[in-house]
């Protein structure tokens, strides 16, 4: 990386205070208006944002919808009195509906809004269109709050109906607004900065909610609520600094639901989605990737998935709330090509303290899916989470390359952590596997490496691959198989100072009959009544022999060393070559 689109926390959060400064400004310029209206209006400023109560009518705006004509009875047709109103608005205008239903029937969008920046006060009034919204583009500013804008049918999966489609424009704001029935609700490209999507209600979208892509910069999304959608719930493409946070995402539009052909239009097409989703990125069309993303304390509940994202760089996703996923993991960094042309790889990832209940797919997945392959994952760190499959098919955690997991609970799981191709594992917990038929508890690939794990579990641990050590894991066992078992073939394993205690006496096997050859199995001990008893000790050199042991039985183990009298020199077996060496390392 290290260019110039990377920021630094210090420096992201102070562009978000700077927008929010905007904000604040633009507010205070709208309360001292409505201020100079009437005195009897004195305390109406704290209701504009708050909108706990419709806002009685001023003058003192700039444009005021029901001076070109508009109505507002829910029955009128007021499209040609809104068209002239927002034909009316200059540089720097407000525009203001007096609460009311304002219902228009115009083809594509209501009203287009060029190089104008403007401020748009709905005062919870509700702006019903036929087709599509509004079209915004080129501005440094737009502020539309407390806005309800419905279509009055509901726009396909197929469809093109947004409620708001804009580009290129620094310093966004919606806040307090509701928007319904369109294809998408908010759509934001282009070169925009500074965007604020706060505080809005966002439902029955065929598609996206919110989207946000193409370059855009300093990005808020806080405090909405979205639901009844069938698309992603919001969905990043080619952004820098973005910070999600506080969302509350649940209840999408599904496939067994009565109104789901109303969603797709009755299409029959396989890139309809079954479920509606929660966070995600991707650069499908050729996006140079996200950076600096947080994804802070969101709550995700009955979505297809939870967060989703591929092709990330610099990426922090803390303390959020997942919970019954339908269709993949809770969180995950995905390898998929299909969706992210160029490989941009996922880079310095942390996913930390969230907490996670309930995977409801019917074929194995995991809750938190880290994987290296086509697309390439380096400096990852999954710590303090808690992962509840509450499943006995599903994984609670399956990382591979240069991945640490620390401190992680897992809980009622099939499989409980997966190493592969290099991870890390310390200091996890691992309770109640829910499967003792084919379930692992810790599992380790080629170079893997697990210390200071507990388990308590009925699922055995297995080594899978070569190269891998499992040391100084805690480990009370109480399925029917072995405590910890090496695959067939696999070699070169350090198993060392763990405590094993096993209901069924079973501690350590291979699936090798020579399997301690192959590997080097040392210092363990295991639990027995009460009892921590040493059961092998091979780290040691042994006495002189002019006679060189020939099996496990007489103590031939991989790197054990003897003193050859009859050459003369130290020597140590090397079961991955199945022969004896010297200090240097030649055949002997």
């Amino acid at each position: 990386m290290g260019d110039s689109r990377v920021v630094s926390r210090r420096k992201f959060l102070a562009g978000i205070g700077a927008a929010a400064g905007i904000g604040i400004a633009t507010k205070q310029l709208l309360f001292d208006q409505l201020e100079s209206a009437t005195a009897a209006e004195s305390t109406v400023s704290e209701t504009v944002y708050a909108a706990s109560k419709p806002l009685a009518l001023s003058s003192t705006f700039n444009i005021n919808v029901k001076d070109y004509g508009a109505v507002g009875d829910g029955v009128t047709d007021d499209t040609p009195a809104i068209k002239r109103a927002f034909s009316a608005l200059k540089d720097g205008d407000i525009l203001y509906f007096p609460y009311g239903h304002y219902k228009t029937n115009a083809s594509g969008f209501l009203a287009y809004i060029l190089n104008k920046s403007v401020t748009i006060l709905g005062n919870k009034s509700i702006l019903e269109v036929a087709d599509e919204g509004l079209n915004i583009q080129n501005s440094s500013k737009l502020h539309v709050d407390n806005l309800v804008v419905t279509r009055t049918t509901q726009s396909p999966y197929l469809g093109t109906a947004s409620a708001f489609q804009i580009r290129n424009i620094t310093d966004i704001f919606f806040t307090n607004n509701e928007i319904s029935k369109f294809t998408d609700a908010i759509a934001i490209n282009g070169t925009s900065v500074n965007i604020n999507i706060e505080n809005n209600k966002l439902h029955d979208l065929s598609q996206e909610p919110i989207v946000v892509r193409s370059n855009c910069n300093f990005v808020k999304i806080s405090g909405n609520e979205i639901y009844r959608h069938l698309g992603d719930g919001i969905l990043l493409k080619g952004v820098e600094n973005i910070y999600i946070s506080e969302n509350y995402i649940h209840d999408p539009c599904k496939k067994d639901d009565a109104s789901y052909s109303t969603f797709t239009g009755g299409a029959a097409n396989p890139s309809i989605p079954i479920v509606g989703g929660g966070i995600t990125c991707n650069n499908e069309s050729g996006e140079s990737g996200t950076v600096n993303l947080q994804i802070h304390n969101n709550t995700i509940n009955g979505t297809g998935y939870g967060i989703s994202l591929c092709g990330v760089q610099i990426c922090h996703i803390t303390h959020n709330r997942v919970k019954d996923i339908r269709s993949t993991s809770a969180i995950e960094f995905y390898n998929k090509t299909s969706v992210n042309s160029s490989s941009i790889p996922n880079l310095e990832l942390v996913i930390s303290q969230n907490h996670i209940i309930n995977l409801m797919r019917d074929t194995l997945t995991s809750a938190i899916y880290v994987i290296a392959g086509t697309v390439h994952v380096d400096k990852a760190l999954v710590t303090g989470n808690y992962v509840n499959t509450n499943s006995s098919i599903h994984v609670g955690i399956n990382v591979t390359g240069n991945v640490q997991v620390i401190g992680n609970t897992v809980e009622n799981y099939y499989r409980g952590i997966e190493l592969g191709a290099g991870a890390i594992a310390i200091g996890n917990i691992l309770i109640d596997g829910k499967s003792s038929d084919g379930g692992r508890a810790l599992t380790l690939y080629d170079n893997a490496i697990a210390i200071g794990n507990k388990i308590n579990s009925s699922q055995s641990s297995w080594i899978r691959g070569n190269n891998a050590i499992f040391k100084d894991n805690q480990i009370n066992y109480n399925g029917n198989y072995w405590a910890v078992f090496i695959e067939l073939g696999k070699s070169g394993n350090i198993i060392k100072d763990n405590v094993i205690q096993s209901s069924n006496g079973k501690t350590i096997s291979g699936a090798n009959p020579n399997f301690y050859d192959m590997n080097s199995v040392t210092d363990f001990f295991a639990a027995d009544g009460g009892q921590r008893q040493h059961q092998i000790s091979l780290s040691i050199p042994k006495g002189p022999t002019s006679s060189r042991p020939t099996g496990l039985s007489d103590g031939r183990y991989n790197g054990v060393q003897f003193l050859d009298l009859t050459i003369k020199k130290l020597i140590w077996w090397d079961a991955s070559s199945y022969t004896w060496r010297d200090a240097m390392g030649n055949k002997v």
